[in-house]
């Protein structure tokens, strides 16, 4: 028997396999530096990072002025460093960027018997050194070293679902119904529902070593994202509302299990972390 032609066949079958049919690259760079992506057959991609970091990129970081330098000492340095943060917190903000602010403090370890707290916007911890000023909390609790905290006036107007049946990692559009207008400036929070079936969906109800108790429990912690409108547009014979959103989706949302949707919310602070835009074009439902 001439097995030749057999092994040619199902090497070639081989080859074809292995190199003719290879899935793009999720990413690419050119010569050039220009990035490309390559969406998956469902849409998705690779996240789109360049939204990160302060006002989404989109302006500087402002330069806050030194109001307090502390001097490296022995021993604990919570109740100094905490009087001078206090002493900022104090402070007018500048009209402009929002800042009272900066506490320096000087190279060396500092320890702290107690976390540092931060509770008025616009105060900049800032060490003099990146390597050499070192904040180490003694003692045996598992608390943070540094809690920033604000005030809890957050106030939910309405909600509106999310109809999409799938939305892909990195898509900017969201179609929602709901009774509430989208004008210019509404702050959204899209909420992605933490249940029992997305949680087994995504393999995080069992963390390891088949011990449940260890796992994700549904209720737990519900994914947040924060979004604004910064345009809107509506169409007399759509009774949804199309959301076109600046920052993209970094999750994919799959309904009916769960229905994602969104809160229309109001604080009197402005919302930084991921302030994105929100285009309406149709009526609400």
């Amino acid at each position: 028997m001439n097995i030749r032609p057999i092994l040619t066949l199902a090497f070639s079958a081989f080859c074809a396999l292995a190199y003719g049919q290879q899935p793009a690259a999720p990413i690419a760079i050119a010569k050039s530096g220009e990035v490309t992506y390559t969406p998956d057959s469902r849409g998705n991609r690779v996240l789109d990072y360049s939204f990160c970091g302060y006002r989404q990129q989109a302006a500087p970081i402002p330069a806050a002025p030194v109001m307090v330098y502390v001097p490296h000492a022995n021993g604990d340095r919570t109740d100094a460093i905490q009087r001078a943060i206090d002493y900022v917190s104090r402070l007018k903000a500048d009209k402009k960027t929002g800042l009272r602010g900066a506490v320096l403090l000087a190279e060396g370890v500092h320890e702290l018997s107690r976390p540092l707290r931060l509770s008025t916007s616009g105060v900049v911890l800032r060490g003099a050194s990146r390597t050499s000023t070192v904040l180490r909390k003694t003692g045996v609790d598992r608390g943070a070293v540094v809690y920033i905290e604000g005030r809890n006036d957050l106030r939910i107007l309405d909600t509106l679902r999310v109809t999409d049946s799938y939305v892909p990692v990195n898509r900017q559009t969201l179609t929602l119904t709901g009774k509430s207008p989208l004008p210019e400036g509404s702050r959204l929070i899209v909420v992605r529902p933490s249940t029992k079936e997305w949680i087994e969906s995504i393999r995080c109800n069992v963390f390891g070593g088949n011990l449940p108790y260890w796992g994700w429990k549904p209720g737990e912690m519900d994914v947040r994202w924060q979004r604004t409108v910064t345009a809107s547009s509506v169409l007399p014979s759509d009774m949804a509302a199309t959301a076109t959103a600046h920052a993209p989706v970094p999750q994919a949302i799959v309904s009916p299990l769960p229905r994602s949707h969104t809160r229309i919310s109001i604080s009197s602070d402005p919302v930084t972390l991921a302030n994105s835009t929100f285009v309406r074009s149709g009526n609400a439902g």
